[in-house]
């Protein structure tokens, strides 16, 4: 479609089948790496991954297999995005509501947030 203006349709029908030949245009392969970079980099949940992909342009299916292949815990996640950004979300009420509406932003649910709370309280008795 992008192209069709400035090439003919015999240019635009050859490029797309060499490009899928080489497996360049593979909406699954594209998916499975952009959500492995957004779960390890990013720190999205599954659900984000999922909106994130489709607002690349993914299909809603492909994008919700693409997260099934990842190896993910949403508790581990949000305890590392927790001692990495909010270390004093206990001290603040304030902090502690932005830390949670934040992590809501990434797709985590309240349900997983306060798991990861009890997760990082359970380790620091556990130094004590």
């Amino acid at each position: 479609e992008k192209l069709s203006p400035d090439y003919s349709d015999y240019a635009v029908e050859f490029a797309i089948a060499q490009l899928k030949s080489v497996k360049a245009l593979d909406d699954s392969r594209y998916a499975e790496n952009t959500a492995r970079y957004l779960c390890e980099y990013k720190n999205l949940s599954k659900k984000g991954i999922v909106l994130e992909l489709i607002k690349r342009g993914v299909d809603k299916q492909i994008a919700e297999d693409a997260t099934q292949t990842l190896e993910y815990n949403p508790v581990e996640t949000v305890a590392k995005i927790m001692l990495q950004k909010y270390q004093n979300y206990g001290e603040d009420e304030k902090i502690r509501r932005r830390m949670i509406n934040a992590l809501q932003r990434k797709g985590f649910s309240f349900r997983e947030i306060n798991d990861a709370i009890d997760y990082i309280n359970e380790g620091d008795e556990d130094e004590m």
